[in-house]
């Protein structure tokens, strides 16, 4: 069985609402239906991730294994969704950079 992996996107954070974080939350959600993943992919709307600044921000939870995204869009949902639903291939250009 495959296991199912939780996409957190921050969308209270005081720094990330400024971005419009909601969007990309839709659209993330739009992708999992779109693609027929729900099995595999859940998308949920949270409090702040931490990485204020960097917004809008997704956390993709895999078991205890942690990728985060940063600076997002609306269009970046369905590669997001595809990455994880069919593997975890990490997509890199969007991955939270740490200093």
């Amino acid at each position: 069985m495959t296991q199912c992996k939780r996409i957190w996107v921050c969308v209270d954070g005081r720094h990330c609402c400024q971005r419009n974080p909601k969007k990309v939350l839709e659209a993330l959600q739009q992708a999992v239906s779109k693609q027929g993943v729900k099995d595999r992919v859940e998308v949920l709307g949270g409090g702040c991730l931490g990485m204020c600044g960097n917004g809008p921000n997704a956390l993709v939870m895999i078991g205890r294994s942690r990728i985060g995204y940063s600076h997002l869009c609306p269009s970046d949902a369905e590669e997001i969704i595809s990455a994880h639903a069919n593997g975890d291939q990490p997509v890199e250009r969007l991955r939270l950079k740490r200093k």
